[in-house]
């Protein structure tokens, strides 16, 4: 059978403070938090979700020994286990952190008066016909900096990764915030 958000807060050992309202089903609490799921998880990486500036993403840290969690996630000296916070990146956000998420994507936990941010969009012959160091400051003025781009903007310094395939990934995340977005409203 279905299981409720009060059984998986039960069953998880996680601080729910208060449940979905019952017209939430399962499919519409699962649609919520798999926004904020990476589209592709590494299995021999950390299973725990960051926060990742409100995107969600999963930790890439190394698997402590016997665990399926780095060490900051795993279990600590008090036997608290940290991944809890924003749980396991292959499965449900706690709802209290899952609203933070939701509130964050929606600009609602910024101070009064402050505009979210929103990336400008480039098409794709834009990207191309930039050279590498303004490709670079772009990437960076558009807050293209998290774990998911670090590793691709050095690789893309040292031309050890083709700057097509950099644009393709660029404008695949542009096209994946604009659905993000477009689901939301």
């Amino acid at each position: 059978g279905s299981v409720t958000q009060q059984q998986r807060c039960q069953d998880s050992r996680s601080e729910c403070n208060t449940l979905l309202p019952p017209a939430m089903d399962n499919l519409t609490l699962e649609a919520a938090w798999r926004r904020f799921t990476p589209q592709d998880v590494n299995p021999r990486s950390c299973m725990a979700r960051i926060w990742a500036q409100g995107r969600g993403d999963q930790c890439t840290g190394k698997r402590a020994a016997g665990s399926e969690f780095c060490d900051q996630h795993g279990v600590n000296k008090d036997g608290i286990e940290r991944w809890r916070v924003h749980g396991r990146v292959d499965g449900p956000i706690p709802e209290h952190k899952l609203r933070e998420f939701e509130r964050h994507a929606a600009g609602d936990d910024l101070p009064t008066g402050a505009a979210k941010k929103k990336r400008r969009l480039f098409s794709r012959d834009a990207l191309n016909n930039m050279d590498i160091p303004s490709l670079m400051k772009l990437m960076k003025e558009q807050d293209f900096h998290d774990n998911r781009w670090r590793e691709l903007q050095d690789k893309l310094k040292t031309n050890s990764v083709a700057k097509s395939a950099v644009v393709d990934r660029l404008v695949k995340d542009q096209n994946d915030e604009l659905w993000r977005e477009v689901k939301r409203v």
